[in-house]
């Protein structure tokens, strides 16, 4: 039966608001179009309806109303809210909300009908044709403007070593008051907020992308409190296609507030965001996970002409690295390009790239001179050698001449359209080519045990891996060994497991081992493990799974699972009445792998786990 209602509500609705009449406004006379509407979404209304043109809709108390002509980038419109016909009462009016585009928000104060008049501005072109969305934002007690809409009620987000997407949406948003305006991405309004906690490490990256209808974003964040917030980065389409990334740094345990739109508010609905653990930007502004390696120009590896060979790769990790004016210089475009220094011992160089294996397109490569600042970042570039770019992947040379004896120069090579390419070059060796490239090397302090991961983005010649662990930073033992996946230019991830975390502070020291016995280390990373924490277990569970709040104030709590895509699959309430209870919870969800997130009444975080479920 309810069913059978719906659908004849919904006939109802699409037959009521089924076609925009002519008004006398602009004397405008042509054929008018027709439209479906569903709720909470905002929806092509009009397959072509031109100026001067008008349709009723059934509106209830207290529900709020969209139109907009955002979407739209022809002639100049402006809309028109009455209470009823081309001569009632104005409710709403509206010119240039993005542009010279229209958007109306409107709550009705009265159970009826309005009528919404779509006109141009001018009436001097009224036969070009247009669309008009609209949306009930709180019909059926959901949607309205979303619960995220002003920063003090911004959506926590959780960092983790990889994307956790957390879904959000813009349809139904509004602009936010008294906050500093971003400066980029064509903002105009229509913005939701998140924030995040920066991990230990300082670094942070986040990422925006499509979830539906959502389909170019702008970003910012800030720092400070939600009432009184400073901009630190804005950013547009440094992401996926038209999508923002911003990859940044700042002190540990200080709160980020993220701001994210449309591009001119013209296209409204869903997205995803999430946050990950990032190495920080350097000293010249080289970010992702790479900074510190020949994926950068402030940061070369080091080449030897002489008997011998090198190997490397344009790794799909690595960045389009572009200082200076390079982009212009270089013959093709740069996307996954790195850089090798050496000294000019003739006036003639010559790189014999013996090889170029495990790609279709092959790598395109060019030699510069190089001027640098203070802070050794790459200012300007020459070029001394033919830019070499054979699009197939094929053996070829770069010849640099007119060089200086004794004076540094940069060959950059590149992946022709991004390809990844493993590469060998004839009489020259090189060093700082890491065998391994490490994405990331983090640690978390779980239940039983201490969690370690680490990421390769490519491997040459890497045998295994060494733990070592220290109490006090200065003496470390060896735990443990993971073996190496000997070559690769794929991401592989590696997982090792301390079981004795009966120490507050500890430190991790990760090492690399080539099969010639070459030592590396890559990183060393510090977990602490509070005695009055939030417990739960076991781990793995089947039937239930018990919440233990060991002095913690009594108090009730949210607790959230979450999927591996990032999706809330369910939410419990949790009543402690006591400084010190064990709450047993039915565990019902299907078997798998779940993040278990705990929060206070407030909305605060205080521990994200976790959880397998058998």
């Amino acid at each position: 039966m309810r069913k059978i209602l719906f659908f004849i509500t919904f006939l109802l609705l699409v037959f009521q608001n089924s076609s925009y009449s002519q008004c006398s406004n602009c004397n405008a006379n042509y054929p008018s179009g027709t439209f479906t509407t569903t709720s909470n979404s905002l929806t092509t209304v009009a397959s072509c309806i031109y100026g001067g043109e008008y349709s009723n809709y059934s509106v209830t108390n207290g529900e709020t109303y969209t139109w907009t002509t955002c979407g739209n980038s022809n002639f100049d419109t402006q809309l028109t809210l009455t209470s009823g016909g081309c001569g009632g009462a104005n409710l709403a009016y509206n010119d240039d909300d993005c542009g010279v585009q229209s958007t109306i928000t409107w709550t009705a104060t009265f159970t009826g009908t309005v009528t919404l008049l779509v006109s141009e501005f001018d009436c001097s072109n009224n036969s070009t044709c247009m669309t008009v969305e609209w949306a009930c934002t709180s019909c059926g007690g959901g949607g309205g403007t979303p619960s995220n809409d002003d920063p003090c009620n911004a959506t926590p987000l959780a960092v983790n070593t990889t994307c956790v997407n957390t879904t959000g949406t813009n349809v139904g948003a509004t602009s936010s008051a008294g906050v500093p305006l971003p400066g980029c991405a064509n903002y105009t309004g229509g913005d939701v907020w998140f924030s995040f906690t920066i991990p230990a490490s300082g670094g942070y990256q986040i990422d925006v992308s499509d979830a539906g209808g959502f389909t170019d974003g702008g970003m910012a964040v800030y720092s400070g409190t939600c009432s009184a917030l400073t901009l630190i980065e804005c950013d547009d389409d440094d992401g996926a296609g038209l999508f923002p990334m911003i990859n940044n740094a700042g002190t540990p345990g200080q709160t980020i507030w993220v701001r994210v739109w449309e591009y001119g508010n013209n296209s409204f609905g869903d997205f995803n965001i999430c946050v990950t653990e990032a190495v920080p930007p350097s000293a010249c502004g080289d970010s992702g996970p790479n900074v510190g390696t020949n994926d950068f120009c402030s940061t070369p590896a080091t080449l030897t002409q002489g008997a011998g060979t090198f190997s490397s790769t344009t790794s799909a990790t690595y960045s389009d690295d572009l200082p200076a004016n390079i982009n212009s210089l270089f013959c093709g475009s740069i996307e996954n390009n790195s850089w090798y220094q050496f000294t000019a011992s003739s006036t003639t160089e010559i790189f014999n790239f013996t090889s170029v294996t495990n790609c279709l397109s092959g790598i395109q490569a060019e030699v510069y001179s190089v001027t640098y600042d203070a802070n050794g970042c790459c200012t300007n570039f020459t070029s001394m050698s033919n830019c070499w770019s054979p699009a197939t992947a094929t053996s070829g040379t770069v010849t640099a001449t007119g060089l200086t004896v004794g004076q540094d120069y940069m060959l950059m090579v590149d992946g022709y359209a991004g390809n990844a390419c493993d590469f060998t070059v004839g009489n020259w060796t090189g060093i700082n080519i890491l065998p391994v490239n490490i994405i990331s090397f983090l640690g978390y302090a779980e239940e039983k045990y201490t969690q370690l991961t680490w990421i390769t983005a490519s491997e040459e010649n890497n045998d295994y891996f060494i733990i070592e662990k220290s109490l006090d930073g200065e003496n470390y033992r060896e735990i443990g060994k993971l073996n190496g996946s000997g070559n690769s230019t794929s991401q592989i991830d590696y997982q090792f497991k301390d079981y004795d975390i009966y120490d507050e502070l500890v430190y991790y020291k990760l090492y690399q081992v080539d099969f010639d016995g070459t030592k590396k280390q890559i990183g060393v990373i510090v977990i602490t493990r509070e005695k009055d924490e939030i417990s739960v277990y076991p781990n793995p569970a089947s039937e239930t799974l018990n919440f233990t709040f060991d002095k913690v104030s009594g108090q009730n709590y949210t607790v959230e699972y979450i999927d591996v895509s990032g999706r809330v699959v369910d939410e419990i309430i949790i009543v402690n009445n006591s400084n010190k209870a064990t709450s047993k919870v039915f565990f019902t969800l299907n078997e798998g792998y779940y993040l278990v997130r705990i929060s206070d009444i407030n909305g605060n975080i205080l521990k994200t786990t976790s959880i397998i479920k058998n």
